[in-house]
């Protein structure tokens, strides 16, 4: 299978930093697409386009439940996937990953991102980037504004919500003393943080599992629970299971060794 042809890639690797990684989004893939394809014709796409997102995506969902149209749009997928890499002269070392309609390129800027009525936008620029425990890390940091940005695939947006000020804040720190080369001040700030979170002295919310279901898993006469909420009270430090959580410290400490 070649690279253009996978709807869900990404690089055999367990982080990359102090790199531009740039996410390459088709503009409203659905609808443009659809049209690239001669799926629909330009006075049904001007329609589509009038929409609100959740109307548009509502429409577009009947179109593609016929099995026919649906194989059509992901060969027209597939097609702008091809145009974009090889009129570009991207190879699969310049490819972090690609997800559908977006394609994660690094370090590397594209010549051309128009293809007939279909077009490519920057959607995000990266600098860092981390693989783990079935999730994708990706950390930006613009020093010259002083702003940072991170998406975490693998948690959906209400649950990531729960970690912001906590394990999301973590990532973003130890992220931060990457970019910017602090190596002595990351190992010291990393393991006191790991300490602290084995003795169960920070927050009840950095217990909750960095993962798709953010619950905190809680062992009560052998048994293993699962419970969206708790009160950070003694009782509940004493039963928590805080194992999850610890191999993702782990991880991080390991990478931030292996650095030079």
């Amino acid at each position: 299978m070649e690279l253009y042809e996978r709807k869900n890639y990404t690089m055999d690797i367990n982080y990359l930093f102090n790199s531009y990684i740039r996410e390459y989004d088709i503009s409203k893939a659905n609808i443009n697409i659809l049209l690239y394809k001669g799926i629909i014709d330009r006075e049904s796409y001007n329609k589509l386009s009038l929409l609100s997102r959740m109307d548009r995506q509502v429409s577009i969902g009947y179109i593609l439940k016929d099995e026919s149209i649906n194989k059509k749009f992901e060969e027209g997928l597939c097609e702008i996937r091809q145009r974009f890499m090889e009129q570009n002269s991207f190879y699969e070392e310049d490819i972090l990953s690609i997800k559908n309609d977006a394609i994660y390129v690094i370090n590397k800027l594209p010549m051309y991102i128009s293809f007939g009525n279909v077009k490519f936008i920057c959607k995000n620029t990266y600098t860092s980037f981390i693989k783990m425990n079935n999730l994708e890390i990706y950390y930006g940091l613009d020093r010259f504004n002083d702003r940072e940005v991170i998406d975490i695939k693998g948690i959906n947006d209400n649950k990531l919500e729960l970690h912001k000020n906590y394990i999301l804040n973590f990532l973003c720190d130890i992220m931060y003393y990457i970019n910017i080369g602090k190596k002595e001040e990351l190992d010291k700030y990393i393991h006191d943080m790991y300490m602290k979170y084995i003795s169960k002295q920070l927050p009840i919310e950095y217990y909750r599992t960095f993962d798709s279901m953010s619950m905190y898993n809680v062992t009560v006469n052998g048994f293993r629970y699962g419970l969206n909420n708790i009160t950070s009270t003694p009782e509940y430090y004493d039963i928590i299971d805080i194992s999850y959580n610890a191999k993702i410290f782990s991880n991080l400490y390991s990478i931030v060794k292996s650095l030079n």
